[in-house]
């Protein structure tokens, strides 16, 4: 049965609503980079959270599918612990490249489409960058340049900076981006937006140009 955009739509909206809040990202955050799963009061000790506010942020995430609990067998009395982790995806390949076609090619068909995917790569680029710790002071342009190449290295875009222009010399959905530009560049762009505007930066995107050359795409980045 094909997926409507409808559908679609509400299945992200659902995701991006849960990581608005940017406690919420810093839980995911907390949960990816530890060893093993990790209980409420852990959560709520690092981030100086009431232990029942993080229960109600975790159990947002858990409805978007975010995070997953678990509950740890019982070792004497009382009720046994629960402990939470981020969802695990696995890399399917020909399947994730498939579906990234089909929404590529959902949102390019309806009006607003790549404004929305412009939007959803704001609040993911929000997720994906490194954070500055809290009450650190705002990052300076080459430690916010940095981050960039840190979320774009990640994510298959093979960057290289020079001075405030960053080269990508990849992109990990080069076919796509070529028949759903519209989407999917606009996309990339948010992603980098939302990254920049998370960790409070002295820098924003001043263009964002795909295919300046064989494979290249530029990011120029000026003064806020």
């Amino acid at each position: 049965m094909p997926i409507s955009p409808d559908s679609a739509d509400e299945t992200a909206a659902t995701v991006h609503r849960a990581l608005a809040d940017p406690r919420r990202r810093q839980l995911v955050g907390l949960l990816r980079e530890a060893a093993v799963p990790l209980g409420v009061a852990a959560l709520a000790e690092a981030l100086g959270l009431h232990a029942n506010t993080v229960r109600w942020h975790l159990r947002a995430l858990e409805e978007a599918g975010i995070v997953n609990s678990s509950t740890l067998p019982p070792q004497g009395r009382g009720r046994p612990g629960i402990v939470y982790a981020p969802v695990q995806r696995a890399d399917t390949g020909a399947e994730y490249r498939q579906l990234a076609t089909l929404l590529a090619g959902t949102l390019g068909d309806i009006e607003g489409g790549s404004a929305r995917a412009e939007a959803a790569g704001r609040t993911w680029g929000a997720y994906l960058v490194d954070r500055s710790e809290p009450g650190a002071a705002a990052p300076t342009p080459a430690e916010t340049i940095a981050r960039v190449l840190r979320v774009l290295d990640r994510h298959g875009f093979d960057p290289v900076a020079d001075g405030s222009d960053v080269v990508l010399r990849a992109c990990p959905f080069g076919e796509l981006a070529r028949s759903h530009g519209d989407v999917i560049c606009r996309a990339h762009r948010g992603i980098l937006e939302g990254a920049l505007a998370e960790i409070d930066a002295p820098l924003r995107v001043a263009s964002f140009d795909p295919f300046t050359g064989p494979g290249l795409c530029l990011l120029k980045l000026e003064p806020r």
